[in-house]
């Protein structure tokens, strides 16, 4: 049985094309975020462990606090995939684990396409935590600097 070892919740903003916020008619989504999530298991494919993503936003902002307090701690809990939570409604087959694998592949496939069109800044999440948290902040620090920010690359890292 496939077994969540650990959960990561990240929220990110919004954004759109060089200088424009994302927005229809009505709305502007520029502070809108939403929460970016991974999930990692104990299968382990050509050495690295398989992980999945998702997205999540209900209404204009990340749900961190739900997710860290409440969803994440009950996933874990379990400590199983469930139906849902591995495609299975999805019909893309009769084994949970392929299931998941393939529900998470059309989701990565989806992640890409929406990181090329809004410029999202991509990362191999199976670095060390302090290795992504250093280019995290570069990158961070990279924007503000691109864009009359108050913070410059070195005062981040």
């Amino acid at each position: 049985m496939t077994r969540f070892t650990a959960i990561r919740e990240v929220p990110v903003r919004l954004r759109g094309g060089p200088g424009r916020a994302p927005a229809n008619a009505v709305v502007n989504f520029g502070d809108h975020t939403v929460s970016l999530v991974a999930v990692i298991s104990d299968v382990v494919r050509d050495g690295k462990p398989v992980v999945g993503v998702a997205f999540n936003s209900i209404g204009r902002f990340a749900q961190s606090g739900i997710l860290r307090d409440r969803v994440i701690p009950r996933v874990l809990a379990a400590g199983k995939m469930n139906y849902w939570e591995s495609g299975m409604d999805m019909n893309y087959g009769d084994d949970l684990f392929d299931s998941f694998v393939a529900y998470q592949s059309e989701l990565i496939e989806q992640f890409n396409v929406i990181a090329e069109e809004q410029g999202f800044v991509t990362l191999d999440a199976t670095q060390d935590e302090r290795d992504i948290q250093q280019q995290l902040r570069h990158a961070v620090g990279d924007y503000l600097a691109a864009s009359n920010g108050a913070a410059k690359p070195s005062m981040l890292g």
